[in-house]
C-alpha cells in the first residue's frame, strides 16, 4: 500500500468510450416514421391478431380514399367520386374498431384523414345540387325502389342473425350491404338516404355496440394473458432470489440459469436477468393503460391516468427491492461463510456492484452497499486497507464529481439544453403557428400528437435539425455487445454516435484511483468510477442531431425487447413516455453525433 503514498491528481479530463455505430435492436427505423420517411405509419403493437388484419385495411382503405379525393379533385368523375363515398364509410368502421384494440395507429390515422375529408365534404357539397349529380340520383332512386324486395331480404337475414346472437355473421353480412349500397346512396342527399339505408342503420345501432363489446373483451384477455405470463416469470425470478442465499451459505455456489455462479458472479447475472422482467413490467403497464382507454368507447380519457400505474408502479418498487436486498444478502453470506476469501474475491463483489449500481435508481447509492461489502473486506483480512485506499480516493472522487457536473452544466448554458421540445410552445408549430402537439399536463408533461404525423415531423426537423442538445443518461443494453442508448427523458432518447475510447484518459483515471493490473480499485466507488469509464455508460451527454423520428409512447414501452429492461432505471415505470390520459401521446427519438460525455465523475469533450 505505499503506492498510496504517490497520490497525485493529474486533472479531470478522462476517459472517452465507444458507442459503436450499429444497428439499434429496438428496430427503430424500420415500421415508424422518420425524417427519411415522414409518411411512414406509427407501428402497430398487435397485441391482438385482429388488429394487424385491421390496421393493413385501415392503411389501405384511407390511402385509396386520399388518392381517389386527389384524382376527382381534378376531374369529378362519378365512379371515382362513389369509391371516395365508400372509401370514407370503410374508414370510419374499421378504424373505430381498430381503436377498441388500443391501437394509436388508430388516431394517427384519423388526424391524417382529416384533410382528405374535408375536401371531400367540400366537393360533394358542391356537386350534390349539380344537375348532372340529380340526374344521377334520379335513376338511382329508381333502381333502388325497384330493388326493395332484395333489401328487405337482407334486412330480415341481419335481423334473424341479430335474434340468434349471431354477432360476427351479422356484421359480416351488414358490412358487405352496406360497401355495395354506399356506391349509389354517395349521390343522395340526407332526406332521400333514409327511406334506403335505415332499416340497416337501426340494426347496425344493436349490432356495432355489442361487436365491440366482444372485441374489448377478446383485447382484455389477450393482455390477461400476457400479464399472467409476465408475473409468472417475475415469480420464478423473485423465487430464484430468495433461495440464491441459501444455496450459497450450504454449498458455496448458486445453480442458476443452469450453471454453478459464485456469490459476485450471481449478483451480476441476477441483474442481467431482472432487465427482462422490468421490461415486462413497463410493458404490463402500458398494455393496462390501453385497456383501460379501449373500455370508453374511443373517448381518450376515462380510467386511465396516474392512477393506472399504481398496480404497475408498486410491484416494480417490490420486485427491485427485492433485488436489491438479494444482493446485498449475496454479499454477507460470501462475508459470513466459513470458506475462504481472497482479495479477488471482494474485488469481484465490488465489480458486480458497480455493474449494478447504473441500472438502479439514483436514490441507491454506493455506500448502501458499503456495510456489506466492509464485511466482506474484513473476513479477506483487507478492512485497513480498504479504509486506507478509501481515504487516499475520496477527495480525488469527490473533486472529480463537482467538475464534471459543472463542466457538463456549462455546456448546456453554452448551447447544449436538455431536450424539452414538448415545453417549447415554438418548436412544434406550422407556418400558421397552429400547434403539431398539444402537451397534457399532468404530474409531468405528455406530448399528444394534435396534427397529422407527417406534418408534425417535418416541422419539427425544420427546426431541430443540426441543433445541439443534451440527452442525459447513456447506457449499454446489452452486456456482451456494444449497443447504446439514451434512456428515455422528457418523451425522447437518442442512439448516440461517433465517439472513440480514448486509452490516455481512461490511464489518468485509474492513475489517479491508483488502479492498474496488480492493484485494482478497493472502494465501491471507485469501482463505480473504473466501471462508467469502461462501460461507455455516462450520466450526460451532448452532441449535434442528425435525425428524428416519432413513435406512440405506448407502444414503444409495449414492445421493448428484454434487452432495454434498463431503458428506464430500477424500478421506474411511470416517465413521461407513458401517456396518462390520452392513446394519441408520442416520443420521439433522435440519432446524436456526440460531441461530449459526462460520467459522474469525469467530463470529456470530444473531437
Amino acid at each position: 500500500m505505499n503506492r498510496l503514498q504517490h497520490l497525485t491528481f493529474h486533472g479531470v479530463l478522462i476517459g472517452i468510450v465507444t458507442f459503436a455505430c450499429l444497428s439499434w435492436p429496438l428496430r427503430l427505423s424500420s415500421a415508424n416514421p422518420n425524417i427519411g420517411k415522414p409518411d411512414a405509419y406509427l407501428e402497430i403493437h398487435g397485441t391482438v391478431a385482429e388488429s394487424v388484419s385491421l390496421g393493413a385495411e385501415c392503411i389501405q382503405t384511407y390511402e385509396s380514399f386520399r388518392e381517389l379525393v386527389d384524382a376527382i379533385e381534378k376531374n369529378l368523375d362519378p365512379k371515382k367520386f362513389s369509391a371516395a363515398y365508400v372509401a370514407l364509410q370503410k374508414f370510419s368502421r374499421l378504424n373505430s374498431r381498430l381503436r377498441i384494440f388500443g391501437e394509436p395507429l388508430s388516431v394517427d390515422l384519423q388526424l391524417r384523414i382529416a384533410d382528405p375529408e374535408a375536401r371531400f365534404i367540400a366537393i360533394r357539397t358542391r356537386y350534390i345540387p349539380t344537375k348532372e349529380c340529380n340526374d344521377i340520383a334520379q335513376k338511382i332512386i329508381v333502381e333502388l325502389r325497384k330493388r326493395a324486395a332484395v333489401r328487405v331480404k337482407l334486412v330480415t337475414q341481419i335481423r334473424e342473425l341479430v335474434n340468434d346472437k349471431k354477432w360476427l355473421g351479422a356484421e359480416a353480412l351488414w358490412d358487405k350491404t352496406m360497401n355495395s349500397l354506399w356506391q349509389q346512396l354517395a349521390f343522395l342527399d340526407g332526406q332521400v338516404v333514409s327511406e334506403f339505408a335505415l332499416d340497416f342503420y337501426t340494426l347496425d345501432q344493436e349490432i356495432t355496440p355489442v361487436r365491440s363489446s366482444e372485441r374489448s373483451l377478446v383485447f382484455q384477455k389477450a393482455v390477461e394473458e400476457k400479464f399472467q405470463v409476465h408475473q409468472q416469470s417475475r415469480d420464478s425470478f423473485l423465487s430464484s432470489l430468495r433461495l440464491a442465499t441459501g444455496q450459497l451459505a450450504s454449498t458455496g455456489k448458486i445453480a442458476f440459469d443452469g450453471t454453478q455462479l459464485s456469490g459476485s458472479a450471481s449478483v451480476k447475472r441476477f441483474v442481467i436477468n431482472f432487465g427482462p422482467r422490468h421490461a415486462d413490467l413497463m410493458s404490463d403497464a402500458s398494455l393496462d393503460f390501453l385497456v383501460r382507454s379501449s373500455l370508453t368507447s374511443g373517448s381518450s380519457a376515462g380510467d386511465g391516468g396516474p392512477n393506472a400505474f399504481a398496480t404497475w408502479t408498486t410491484r416494480a418498487q417490490s420486485a427491485t427491492k427485492e433485488l436489491q436486498e438479494a444482493i446485498i444478502a449475496v454479499i454477507r453470506t460470501d462475508a459470513e461463510s466459513g470458506a475462504a476469501m481472497a482479495e479477488g474475491d471482494y474485488v469481484d463483489h465490488l465489480k458486480s456492484v458497480a455493474f449494478s449500481l447504473n441500472r438502479f435508481a439514483s436514490t441507491v447509492s454506493p455506500r448502501d452497499f458499503s456495510p456489506a461489502l466492509d464485511s466482506l473486506a474484513k473476513k479477506a483480512g483487507l478492512e485497513k486497507r480498504v479504509q486506507a485506499y478509501r481515504e487516499a480516493t475520496n477527495d480525488v472522487l469527490h473533486w472529480r464529481a463537482r467538475i464534471a457536473q459543472q463542466m457538463a452544466e456549462e455546456q448546456r448554458t453554452a448551447g447544449f439544453p436538455e431536450i424539452d421540445i414538448f415545453t417549447r410552445g415554438n418548436l412544434w408549430k406550422n407556418e400558421a403557428g397552429v400547434p403539431l402537439m398539444s402537451v397534457t399536463i399532468t404530474d409531468m408533461p405528455v406530448p399528444i400528437l394534435s396534427q397529422p404525423v407527417p406534418k408534425s415531423i417535418q416541422a419539427g426537423w425544420a427546426n431541430v435539425q443540426g441543433k445541439n442538445v443534451s440527452v442525459g443518461e447513456i447506457v449499454r443494453f446489452d452486456s456482451d455487445k456494444e449497443l447504446f442508448m439514451s434512456r428515455l427523458k422528457n418523451g425522447t432518447y437518442a442512439r448516440p454516435f461517433g465517439s472513440t475510447r480514448s486509452p490516455e484518459s481512461l490511464s489518468s483515471l485509474k492513475r489517479e484511483l491508483l488502479v492498474d493490473d496488480l492493484h485494482p480499485a478497493l472502494d465501491v466507488t471507485a469501482a463505480h468510477a473504473i466501471y462508467e469509464a469502461e462501460s461507455g455508460e455516462v450520466v450526460d451527454a451532448g452532441g449535434e442531431i442528425l435525425s428524428l423520428g416519432l413513435e406512440s409512447a405506448t407502444t414503444r414501452m409495449l414492445k421493448l425487447p428484454p434487452i432495454a429492461g434498463n431503458f428506464l432505471r430500477y424500478p421506474s415505470i411511470q416517465n413521461s413516455a407513458f401517456p396518462h390520459s390520452e392513446i394519441a401521446a408520442v416520443c420521439v427519438r433522435y440519432d446524436l453525433k456526440l460531441k461530449w460525455i459526462a460520467t459522474h465523475y469525469q467530463f470529456v469533450r470530444l473531437p
